[in-house]
């Protein structure tokens, strides 16, 4: 197991600056979504996963590949389903 560390001010005031700027990258083709991005990033940073859940045409597809292509990561959703994993 790995011991756990704290980071220092200027490593959390580097993160919170990396964060801005995918949550803007992302908001250039997914408007009013940067809460939503802010706790999709959270969450990959700590090492989960993401399910979004929403109506269809709301979005969900288009902000994974979106955030994928700004984290130069991998999307992969479930087509025709009301959710998107990554």
């Amino acid at each position: 197991m790995n011991a756990t560390r704290v980071i220092t001010p200027e490593e959390v005031a580097a993160l919170k600056e990396k964060s801005d700027l995918l949550t803007a990258n992302v908001a250039k083709i997914i408007r009013g979504k940067e809460g939503a991005v802010t706790k999709i990033l959270t969450t990959l940073l700590a090492g989960g996963h993401v399910l979004l859940e929403d109506l269809p045409g709301q979005g969900k597809t288009a902000m994974a590949k979106a955030l994928a292509f700004s984290i130069q990561g991998a999307h992969s959703g479930a087509q025709g389903e009301d959710h998107a994993v990554f």
